[in-house]
Formats: structure tokens, sequence, C-alpha cells
């Protein structure tokens, strides 16, 4: 990873989403993470830049938490396919610059 500091969010707070934000913050970078469990967003609030509990599908609350700001928003959403897709779309719609998602399947890659 180039040694300019990102701003990323991180969307889905399992496994996946908080081994990133620990890698990400490690390399130095300013890290985002949300999820609709309050657990998951404890746990990482005095880790990452930003710890938020939201509805992953509200583009409003989504633009609060600064998504609108990130160069790099990751959806790593395992759980919900509609929460997913529709976070992935309504990230896209923002005008993020990358938008990386985690699929489950070949058609959950192909509607991504």
């Amino acid at each position: 990873m180039s040694k300019e500091k990102k701003s990323f969010l991180i969307v889905g707070l399992g496994r996946f989403g908080i081994s990133l934000c620990e890698k990400l913050i490690e390399l130095g970078q300013s890290v985002i993470g949300v999820d609709q469990l309050a657990g998951p967003v404890a746990e990482m609030s005095e880790k990452i830049d930003v710890a938020a509990q939201l509805d992953v599908s509200d583009e409003s609350a989504l633009i609060k938490v600064g998504a609108k700001e990130v160069d790099i928003a990751i959806v790593t959403i395992g759980a919900s396919l509609e929460n997913s897709i529709l976070c992935t779309s309504i990230l896209v719609d923002l005008g993020i610059p990358l938008v990386v998602a985690r699929a489950n399947s070949a058609l959950h890659a192909k509607i991504l």
C-alpha cells in the first residue's frame, strides 16, 4: 500500500470487517466502521477513527457518518444479500472513488 494516508469506510464489522479495520489502522490509515449491530461497533469504537451503528441501507445515515468524504469504501456484509446490494449501490451513487464489495456467490458478484 502506498504511504499516502487514505480514508476508508468499512461496512460490516464481522470477522472480515474487523480484521480489515485493524490492518488499516496498523498501516496508519483513517477508518470509519459501520454495522447494524451494537456489539461490533462497541468493540471497534476505541480502535478506529469512527464507529457507528446504523442502517447500512439508509443513504442519509451513511452520509452523516462521513461516507461521502472517504477515498475507499469496502462492503464486507455477508449475512444479508439485500443490504449488501443496496449499500454498494448507495456508495457508488455517492461518488466514492473506489467501492469494493464482498460477494457470497457468482450471482451476487454479477449483480454487484
